[in-house]
């Protein structure tokens, strides 16, 4: 029998609501898991109906989408909640508190989730960006939770896996009618949201869903735990994600025009990806990043665009407000940028040591002697991509190796000073807001070490780069973003 997975007149229609009925309810965790796993896998039954790729307005692609999603996931729901509700009854028959409430408030979400899926309303482009899901779980969860939760996360990342895969095709069939039909506005529309789902899938093809989240980035990609889709929830153990799964956590700024204000620092530096993601939107990005290599060594996904000037780098925060103010992803007065110098002196953990008002090249050589391992050189431990002897075509740091020749993969080495954020020390150097000189208004900011710097000097906590342009594309220069929370405030 073949599945029809749209309707015209609501995308949800027929589903069933969701009953905690527990009457027939296996007796054993390990059983109940069986039975919850074969109901989930209950959405493959029969031939599932491709989404519509002829030119058919786009709002009826995306209702086609969201129902056969919420159809699916509606079968999933009956299974999860089937398990929550018989080991809700156990624990509060064992007079267990904690884990009774546990799976009371897991069986409220679940509820949520099934109203929101039933009903779902507002922008269905929103919808599509960011398909609505359970909420982290915290990090103290109890274990049989966890597990259930793992279950669900897995298969209802199958789920999305095959639709999204499916809404991708759709919408690479629309933007080709709209181009050839000339609606170019239209058409840029479609293309942005074919990005954000590409972006998604990329997720959950890369490492799998983890238990109490959508998806994850590779593991060598910094923190895994909790997570929030909300900015102004973000902690250092509770890390900000985006559209572009981009992780923010807060720096306390002491001194300067930002005290006080909640800054968000991306945890690592903005990957291959993240770039991708902006230059297929704007035709008149520079190309010098794509398929970048060095000696014969090239990049991935996950390994920090080079090769971009500040002005790339400041466009791309640009692009990246503009997208997720549309999306809701961020607030109106939420925007993207550059850290500014003394911001990233805080993130390295010397705000505090330095003059906030003072302008980068006055600072450029205080504490020359404190490099981010201590005080000795050349470093005897592994501390991040610098261009030690791995990197055989330049000259190296002395008896230093990491691994790396060129760029590594973002996150592959310990936190820098402040916790939660990588590669302040090494791997590229990152561009900064602020004009190293205002005297000199054709140089900015740059700061931090690279893979393809050896000298002492280069990975003094304090370095800025003094001979360089803000037009020049390196090898070794990148870029981190961050976010500030209402901006206009």
């Amino acid at each position: 029998m073949k599945q029809v997975i749209g309707c015209k007149s609501h995308p949800c229609r027929n589903r069933t609501h969701l009953r905690w009925n527990s009457t027939h309810a296996p007796r054993s965790f390990a059983a109940l898991l069986l039975v919850f796993f074969f109901l989930s896998r209950a959405w493959e039954i029969g031939a599932q109906t491709p989404i519509a790729e002829n030119a058919v307005p786009l709002n009826q692609r995306l209702q086609s989408y969201l129902g056969a999603r919420a159809e699916q996931l509606g079968r999933l729901i009956e299974g999860y909640g089937r398990a929550l509700n018989t080991q809700f009854n156990r624990a509060a028959d064992a007079g267990d508190l904690s884990l009774s409430t546990a799976f009371k408030q897991e069986m409220e979400h679940v509820e949520a989730l099934n109203r929101i899926l039933v009903t779902p309303g507002g922008d269905l482009s929103a919808l599509a960006r960011k398909p609505p899901n359970l909420p982290d779980l915290a990090e103290d969860a109890p274990a049989p939770l966890v597990q259930l939760r793992a279950t669900w996360a897995s298969e209802s990342g199958k789920i999305d896996t095959a639709l999204g895969e499916a809404l991708i095709q759709s919408l690479k069939a629309l933007e080709l009618e709209l181009t050839k039909a000339r609606n170019l506005e239209i058409a840029q529309e479609v293309l942005a949201l074919r990005t954000v789902v590409e972006t998604n899938q990329k997720g959950l093809s890369g490492a799998g869903v983890a238990a109490g989240a959508t998806s994850n980035p590779p593991a060598t990609s910094g923190p895994v735990g909790a997570m929030t889709e909300r900015p102004g929830e973000a902690a250092l153990d509770r890390p900000f994600v985006n559209d572009l799964k981009m992780r923010f956590v807060p720096v306390q700024i002491v001194g300067g025009p930002t005290a006080g204000k909640k800054i968000l620092f991306s945890v690592w530096e903005t990957r291959v990806s993240d770039y991708t993601a902006y230059a297929k939107r704007n035709r008149k990005a520079d190309v010098m990043w794509e398929n970048h290599s060095v000696s014969g060594y090239q990049q991935e996904e996950n390994h920090p665009v080079v090769a971009v000037n500040w002005a790339d780098a400041k466009a791309f925060c640009e692009w990246l407000t503009e997208d997720e103010r549309r999306s809701g992803s961020i607030g109106p007065a939420d925007r993207y940028r550059l850290p500014s110098d003394h911001e990233w002196s805080c993130a390295a953990g010397i705000g505090e040591l330095e003059d906030a008002t003072a302008t980068p090249i006055m600072k450029r050589g205080a504490m020359q002697e404190k490099m981010w391992w201590g005080t000795e050189w050349p470093p005897t431990e592994v501390f991040g991509n610098f261009c030690g002897e791995d990197t055989t075509f330049r000259v190296p740091v002395p008896t230093y190796r990491d691994g790396f020749p060129f760029t590594a993969p973002v996150g592959s080495f310990p936190k820098d000073q402040i916790g939660g954020l990588y590669d302040l020390a090494g791997n590229v150097a990152e561009w900064c807001e602020d004009l190293f000189d205002p005297a000199m208004p054709d140089k900015r900011a740059l700061r931090g070490g690279s893979w393809a710097r050896s000298t002492q000097d280069r990975f003094a906590i304090c370095n800025r780069y003094h001979d360089l342009l803000a037009i020049d594309r390196q090898p070794d220069f990148g870029f981190r973003c961050v976010l500030e929370i209402d901006a206009g405030r």
